[in-house]
């Protein structure tokens, strides 16, 4: 395992909205208890337990890691990954640019949804996407697929100074079973 962070228990109040009224509940992870933290930006963050901190894999010099966490699938789905860069451009332009990378069905793109919350007393721009995920140049790997059907991402612009964009991608079944556990990931920021 890549795990390096030390596993410490703690009880931890996390925000976790429910479900909206015209949707049947997901299946998540229970509320974690057990957390490991990382630093980005000079901010800390709990991270749930089971997800996996790894060194960062930064496929491009204009967008270079901060952070990379694997979020482990669960029986015969794949894992999805987190990754947080430093965000350019503003919040709508870069939240644009990921729902370009998803071709979506009606129905995949009426599951698609965004909010703002607050994060370590900053605002938190959440986008949920569904659909087909076709990976940016600037991010494809030789042997790699280039176009992922089935495919989510949880993406957030976090507007502290510089901003962070932290973008979770992967199966579907994958990312519904880990957002609560990324909601309560980015409400845990603190100095």
């Amino acid at each position: 395992m890549h795990l390096r962070s030390v596993l410490v228990a703690a009880t931890v109040a996390l925000v976790h909205p429910g479900c909206r009224d015209d949707e049947p509940p997901t299946a998540s992870l229970p509320v974690p208890t057990h957390l490991a933290t990382v630093q980005v930006a000079g901010w800390t963050l709990d991270v749930p337990d089971g997800w996996v901190t790894e060194e960062p894999r930064s496929r491009s010099a204009f967008f270079p890691r901060l952070l990379q966490i694997r979020l482990p699938g669960d029986g015969g789905t794949g894992d999805a990954e987190l990754i947080a860069v430093k965000s350019t451009g503003t919040t709508e332009a870069n939240l644009d640019r990921w729902k370009k990378q998803f071709d979506a069905t009606d129905e995949e793109r009426a599951r698609w949804r965004e909010e703002t919350f607050e994060a370590g007393g900053a605002s938190c721009t959440l986008l949920e996407v569904h659909g087909t995920h076709t990976v940016p140049m600037f991010s494809r790997e030789e042997g790699h697929p280039d176009v992922l059907p089935g495919h989510a991402m949880l993406g957030a612009i976090w507007s502290i100074d510089p901003a962070i964009a932290f973008r979770a991608l992967g199966p579907a079944a994958t990312i519904e079973r880990h957002e609560g556990a990324f909601r309560a990931f980015l409400a845990s920021a603190r100095r």
